[in-house]
């Protein structure tokens, strides 16, 4: 019996289309970014982060990070909570052996990475420095949660209205040292996870799938968004390898 999947990513791969729909697959629970800082989603007998602040209120704030610690959310995976759910490598702050136990743990582990880097780097930058994350062009008509994200991430309802955004690459809030997108700081973020996610392929081996492969034909519908660049951003200095596949090798 398949209880636990996980699909290990980096940011701006599809991620949440892959994950939704490989949770109706196996007709498990989709939990999202489960082990993320914001914990937006409970597991187990472990509630939502947003639940507790709710009940308890904000002074339990740090006690709330305690309490939903990843090794307290990891534990409830181990007793059975049954769950399909996606991890960034940065949300375990480096500590890879405790990525590798989780993915370790798991009855089918999923690598989605994105061939072509410039467009991943780019859809990051877009989307940290507009705040568009839900904007997908798509509809949905409904305040339920698992239905909301089909048609708002998959398309199930209908298109709708085309976002559109223009990015200069020289923006002072990309250029500008410390900022929270900083075009550096994106990009080693970016590179930081694919050089853990080519670790733990090696740790825990799973099935490899491609962005570009994956999301093809007319059963798949890209996000209708249309994304203008007034330049193509400098960024190789801070690129360790440009050919993804290389770190899965």
């Amino acid at each position: 019996m398949t209880r636990n999947v996980v699909v290990l990513t980096n940011f701006r791969t599809g991620s949440t289309s892959f994950t939704l729909k490989k949770s109706d697959e196996y007709r498990l629970p989709y939990k999202g970014e489960l082990f993320s800082h914001e914990r937006p989603h409970p597991i187990g007998k472990l509630p939502a982060k947003e639940t507790v602040i709710k009940e308890f209120g904000y002074p339990a704030y740090s006690w709330v990070d305690t309490y939903l610690s990843r090794w307290n959310l990891f534990q409830e995976l181990k007793d059975g909570a049954s769950a399909c759910y996606k991890i960034m490598p940065s949300h375990f702050d480096e500590d890879y052996d405790q990525l590798a136990s989780v993915l370790a743990q798991a009855d089918k582990v999923y690598y989605l990475y994105r061939r072509d880097l410039m467009a991943q780097v780019k859809s990051w930058m877009e989307v940290r420095h507009s705040g568009s994350f839900s904007q997908t062009g798509f509809i949905t008509n409904t305040a339920e949660y698992s239905t909301r994200m089909h048609q708002l991430h998959r398309g199930t309802l209908k298109v709708g209205e085309t976002y559109r955004n223009t990015i200069d690459p020289n923006d002072p809030l990309f250029t500008t040292s410390k900022t929270n997108v900083e075009t550096k700081a994106l990009v080693t973020q970016l590179d930081r996870n694919y050089q853990a996610m080519g670790l733990m392929y090696k740790k825990v081996p799973g099935v490899l799938v491609c962005y570009e492969d994956y999301f093809s034909g007319d059963l798949y519908k890209p996000y209708n968004r249309e994304i203008k660049w007034t330049s193509e951003p400098q960024i190789d200095e801070w690129v360790t390898e440009w050919t993804i596949e290389n770190y899965f090798k």
